[in-house]
């Protein structure tokens, strides 16, 4: 072969292996920018599923951020509905106190005291009491075997007479005898002046309270000596 056709065949050669090498670098060029597109897409597609997965927690942290503020709410609404519930029970379930006085006045009503006659006392009425010194006076009390055997005793310059009877005592043997038994129950009865009575009963000692003319009357009863009951009773004006 001639020299021109042998330098020739080397220059094509050497274009033919400087296209080989472009080729291999374009393709190796191509997949690694495929590779580079297909990391930027799945980056992107990271990307996005955080960005939905912080607006998703954004949302649950608004969403229990509302149901804290309406809880706060609720609490809050519980808790003045708490302190009206106590106030209403404190103003309409009244005390053992107020329950007696509501009582006591229902039956004066009922038994024919006017409403502002009720009113005008109770407007009047102070802690305060203006009373005379207490008297104590013994009366016999009568039994069932001694009747018409009892003694009584008068209060506020006669205003009040005071009696009562018993039940018999009795002996080793079972017998009844003169007086009454301090361990039975006892009746005692309050006569005004004008006849109207009022009595009280039960085991000694026992207290009692009544009101006439103007007048608060009260009466302690206790056991005094054999057949006898001490009754001692202070008068008040009233109210």
């Amino acid at each position: 072969m001639s020299s021109a056709f042998r330098r020739t065949r080397q220059r094509r050669r050497i274009v033919w292996r400087a296209l080989a090498t472009f080729i291999v670098l374009a393709l190796v060029g191509a997949a690694l920018l495929q590779i580079y597109w297909a990391g930027e897409r799945h980056g992107l597609r990271e990307a996005g599923v955080l960005s939905e997965r912080m607006a998703a927690l954004a949302q649950e942290n608004r969403r229990l951020a509302s149901e804290r503020v309406a809880a706060d709410a609720e609490r809050r609404r519980a808790e003045t509905e708490l302190t009206a519930a106590e106030a209403r029970y404190a103003r309409d379930v009244p005390s053992e106190a107020r329950k007696d006085l509501l009582a006591r006045i229902d039956r004066r009503l009922a038994q024919g005291v006017s409403a502002g006659r009720l009113a005008s006392v109770i407007d009047v009425t102070e802690n305060d009491r203006v009373c005379e010194p207490p008297v104590t006076r013994r009366i016999l009390l009568r039994t069932a075997i001694t009747a018409g055997g009892g003694t009584s005793a008068t209060f506020g310059e006669n205003q009040i007479a005071v009696s009562g009877e018993g039940t018999p005592a009795r002996d080793a043997n079972n017998n009844p005898e003169a007086w009454f038994d301090p361990d039975k129950p006892v009746m005692i009865r309050f006569t005004q002046l004008g006849g109207q009575a009022s009595e009280t009963s039960g085991k000694l000692p026992l207290q009692y309270a009544m009101v006439f003319s103007g007048f608060e009357y009260r009466f302690t009863i206790n056991p005094s000596a054999r057949g006898f009951v001490a009754i001692t009773g202070d008068r008040c004006r009233h109210p």
